[in-house]
């Protein structure tokens, strides 16, 4: 009778032991849930970072791509023979950093006629104007690392038969300048890192390239 009492004893304390161990309590569960949601915030915040830097590097080679087919109609025989127009006109690219809003220079840049005038008019204007995503903004525009004066605008000159391009500012003075630089970003941020802002780079000599990331 002993023996059994000690048996029916050991039983009964191994299944308190056993019940007490099962499921979790409430602070295991809400840090378990905490955990998955920062992980969860932190994967989600990684993609939209990602995604922004590559739509960002997207608009940049769009940029660089345009001017390059303007560049390229501007030295070819792809001229019209219309009433005062010539297979030598030369065409020009005007950026601005003006408010998507205004009326004149609603996008990234303008493509003009610059036989008669090196700076955008609606009266030479030739083609479709590139339009800029609006998650994106143009940030500045310098020439060998001069800003140029508010409001920030540029043309972007070829005439057949060189490549090569020429600068001038607003008001159609020439700049002797080997480099003019576009920076565009997102909109809203100062940072400087590839996934906030990416620049075109245009020499005199007619190259236009997307600049590397710095490290």
């Amino acid at each position: 009778m002993l023996w059994n009492f000690s048996a029916l004893y050991s039983k009964t304390n191994q299944a308190g032991k056993t019940g007490s161990q099962g499921g979790f309590g409430l602070v295991e569960l809400m840090v378990s849930i905490s955990i998955m949601v920062i992980i969860s915030t932190t994967i989600i915040v990684s993609q939209s970072t990602f995604n922004s830097a590559v739509l960002l590097r997207g608009q940049a080679y769009d940029i660089a791509l345009a001017a390059r087919e303007v560049q390229l109609t501007a030295i070819s025989a792809s001229g019209d023979t219309t009433a005062g127009q010539d297979f030598r006109s030369a065409l020009g690219l005007s950026f601005s950093k003006k408010s998507q809003t205004d009326l004149l220079y609603n996008g990234v840049y303008r493509t003009f006629r610059a036989d008669n005038s090196v700076v955008y008019d609606s009266a030479n204007e030739f083609g479709v104007p590139g339009i800029l995503d609006t998650r994106f903004e143009v940030k500045n525009i310098t020439h060998d690392g001069t800003i140029f004066s508010s409001p920030e605008e540029v043309s972007i000159v070829f005439q057949r038969p060189n490549f090569d391009a020429k600068f001038y500012n607003r008001f159609g003075a020439s700049l002797d300048a080997d480099t003019l630089f576009i920076k565009v970003g997102v909109r809203g941020r100062a940072g400087t890192s590839c996934g906030e802002v990416r620049t075109i780079e245009f020499t005199k000599t007619g190259q236009i390239s997307v600049l590397p990331c710095s490290p």
